[in-house]
């Protein structure tokens, strides 16, 4: 007997049905309503998600009609929807209202799809409704508070305007358009147009780092309006960062400053060497309340102070202020406040590196309709380089007052022996040693005013870069020689004992010789002045390694090392109380002696073992490595040369110069006339036929320059030796005579011997 079993193959059944389950399950616990209908618009199927939108559970509503879930004026919706439907179309995202079971609206998304039988048949449709209500009224929310932005930004006086992270969907509030009377894309397209020409780069230059740096940027720059007008305004963007961190958009404003700048316009033209405010400058601000109290301040104060409101409050200012300063800042400003009244006042402020700088500091009281203060608004200049320009005019007022009493003073002791002996002479005029011995002292003082005015001169004009060095190869000795006749007098009359050392040369340099012995006789001169008398005074000429080392040393009162440094500072005296001594000269010797050395790429430097131990002074000087034959020193005149004889015109205004200069003249058998202006100065030269004029350029009726140049117009003035006479002697000086004619330029007081030699060397006929 057998048992007979069939077996049957159901995985393809369960499998189905297990995906059936699992898809129940999905749209059983859907937060959105899943439900089906047939096409007669009864509802067949509702999910949990569709009983949470609406209130409806499932047994109430199945069964029912679909219209029980409309609003009365959108049902004929439902009819298109659902012919949409049978034609077999999906339909998705449609946003509409529903009903609530207790008749409340409900903004739904609605998704429509036909549903089909076995056949593929049409029978009804398949709908998944989300509940849109609360994005719906974020987007209220959102939507109101633009217009809440847009009514308060088209209301305030800034421009302002807002824009993406690249730059795009830039948005301007109404203020721009009446400023500008552009259009947003108008604007866009014609920046250039509204930006004053001379600060359009730069401002682009500023935009471009602010997008690259996604920084808060501030800038002040003018802007022109629709009538063609510029006026200035303060430009401020803040960066808007997403949830990452990222520069979303930039938000920024312009304000006028206009009449801020003209006010800070007028403030700086009654500051002494102040400039006008750069269009960057910083400033810092803040904002009290009527009892002072600091209700804000800027991002320039933050940086600066690294103090933010609450640290202001908590005793910040004094903090900030100076301690020199911090009790009467407190009480003018307590003063102003009592009174309600515009408050200034300057003092340090520290920075967050600890270092203090100057400010002015402005503070406005804002009042209500009743005259009560309920803020104050403050602003923090920074005048650190006015105030550091005014401590240096102080500086520089006490070396000119100094300067000015030791020059009147040097002046004054030469004048009172000439004076002297004058007087003297007028008293023994048949005493032939008196006379010369009075003419010889009148002959040192008058030297020692003549070297007072050209170091003064040469100063001048190395300060000011006017000097130019005549150089050429010449042999050290030469310049050396030159410089100890020129200071043996000095040396002599203080009875010194002057030992010279110099070394196997030859010593060629590449140098202006008449500077270079400007040099050697200043360091003689000090050494002789310096030095009491009988002292000892050493000067070395010697070779190390490709420089030439001149060394001038005395065994004289010395210098305090302390001092050493400044000796060739400008104005740098020794304390007369440190030499047991008075004071002598300008105090400029020694600077312009160490100016004319770097001109020629030397070096000079001073030692000195104390008062009373003497001084040295080495100068350094570089050699020519491989010399041509250097220039020696001039043939003096001889017999023969002295007594040559010419034809000689003066042109002077000042008849006690004009007499002097002919009466020595005719004394060295010259044929001399004289004329006292310029006009004259022509005539006379046009009939007396000079071989050489000495002419004075500062005349009435005619200067030197156009009597000069009137000469040289004529075939008879073409040949004649025309010398200018000046007290200027600056480059530009010389170039100005050389232009209108001259053939030298000689400066006031001319010595005999320049005199004679100009006679000497002048050409005959031109020749």
């Amino acid at each position: 007997r057998y048992n007979l079993g069939v077996f049957e193959d159901i995985t393809e059944r369960k499998a189905a049905e297990e995906a059936q389950r699992r898809l129940a399950a999905i749209v059983e616990t859907s937060d959105d309503a899943i439900l089906s209908r047939d096409l007669h618009g009864i509802i067949t199927s509702w999910n949990q998600g569709a009983e949470r939108i609406f209130g409806y559970t499932a047994q109430e509503i199945i069964g029912q009609p679909n219209t029980l879930l409309h609003p009365p004026e959108l049902r004929d919706e439902e009819d298109r929807l659902l012919k949409k439907v049978r034609q077999g179309e999906r339909i998705e995202h449609y946003e509409t209202v529903r009903l609530h079971k207790d008749g409340t609206p409900v903004e739904v998304a609605l998704t429509l799809s036909p549903l089909k039988n076995e056949k593929g048949e049409i029978i009804g449709a398949s709908k998944v409704i989300r509940d849109i209500t609360e994005q719906k009224r974020a987007q209220e929310v959102i939507r109101a508070s633009e217009e809440r932005f847009h009514l308060l930004a088209d209301n305030v006086v800034q421009l302002i305007w807002t824009a993406e992270a690249d730059g795009s969907s830039m948005w301007f509030n109404k203020r721009w358009f009446e400023f500008t009377g552009m259009t947003g894309e108008e604007i866009r397209a014609n920046a250039k147009d509204i930006h004053h020409p001379d600060h359009f780069e730069r401002v682009t230059r500023s935009l471009k780092a602010r997008d690259e740096s996604g920084k808060e940027w501030e800038e002040t720059f003018p802007l022109k309006n629709k009538h063609g007008e510029y006026r200035w305004f303060l430009a401020n963007a803040r960066p808007i960062h997403d949830a990452q961190g990222r520069v979303a958009r930039w938000f920024g404003t312009c304000t006028d400053i206009t009449s801020e700048r003209e006010a800070q316009e007028r403030m700086r033209e009654s500051e002494e060497r102040f400039r006008m405010l750069a269009d960057n400058m910083s400033q810092m601000a803040y904002v009290a309340d009527g009892l002072g109290r600091i209700t804000w301040v800027n991002r320039r104060w933050l940086e600066f102070t690294g103090m933010n409101v609450g640290e202001m409050n908590d005793g910040g200012w004094a903090k900030a202020v100076h301690p020199d300063h911090f009790g009467s800042m407190v009480s003018t400003y307590l003063t102003a406040q009592e009174k309600g009244e515009p408050w200034d006042h300057i003092f340090r402020l520290r920075n967050t590196k600890g270092e203090y700088r100057w400010f002015l500091s402005r503070s406005m009281p804002i009042k209500n309709e009743q005259g009560e203060v309920v803020r104050w608004f403050g602003t923090n200049t920074d005048i650190t380089e006015q105030k550091l320009a005014e401590e240096a005019l102080e500086e520089s007022a006490k070396h000119k007052d100094h300067f000015l009493a030791t020059l009147a003073h040097e002046l004054r002791n030469p004048l009172a022996p000439l004076k002297n002996g004058l007087q003297l002479m007028e008293l023994a005029p048949d005493d032939p040693q008196m006379l010369e011995t009075t003419r010889t002292m009148m002959v040192r003082q008058l030297d020692h005013m003549v070297r007072l005015v050209d170091d003064l001169m040469d100063l001048s004009r190395i300060s000011r870069g006017k000097i130019e060095l005549l150089k050429e190869e010449v042999d050290l000795s030469i310049i050396v020689a030159t410089a100890m006749e020129a200071s043996r007098p000095l040396i002599e009359r203080n009875q010194h004992q002057f030992e010279v050392k110099i070394a196997d040369g030859p010593f060629v340099i590449n140098g202006d010789t008449a500077r270079l012995t400007q040099v050697v006789s200043n360091l003689l001169n000090n050494a002789a002045k310096y030095t009491p008398s009988g002292g000892r005074i050493l000067l070395t000429v010697e070779r190390e390694k490709d420089e030439a080392v001149i060394r001038v040393k005395d065994n004289g009162i010395g210098i305090d090392p302390s001092a050493i440094g400044g000796v060739f500072d400008m104005f740098a005296q020794v304390d007369p109380q440190q030499k047991g001594q008075a004071a002598g000269g300008l105090g400029i010797g020694l600077n312009i002696v160490q100016r004319l050395v770097r001109m020629h790429h030397g070096q000079v430097e001073g030692h000195s073992e104390g008062l009373g131990k003497g001084s040295e002074f080495i100068v350094r000087l570089p050699l020519v490595a491989t010399p041509e034959k250097p220039r020696t020193a001039s043939t003096p005149l001889t017999a023969e040369q002295i007594a040559q004889q010419r034809r000689v015109l003066v042109v002077d205004d000042n008849e006690d110069a004009a007499l002097s200069m002919s009466l020595i003249l005719k004394k060295r058998g010259h044929d001399v006339q004289v004329a006292h202006d310029g006009e004259q100065g022509v005539a006379m030269a046009e009939s007396f036929r000079p071989e050489v004029i000495l002419m004075d350029i500062g005349m009435p009726k005619m200067n030197g320059y156009e009597a000069c140049a009137r000469m040289r117009e004529s075939e008879w003035g073409r040949s004649m030796h025309i010398v200018a006479l000046s007290g200027w002697g600056q480059e530009e000086d010389r170039k100005k005579s050389q232009e209108a004619g001259f053939d030298r330029h000689i400066v006031k007081p001319i010595d005999r011997g320049t005199l004679e030699r100009l006679m000497i060397e002048a050409p005959i006929n031109g020749h």
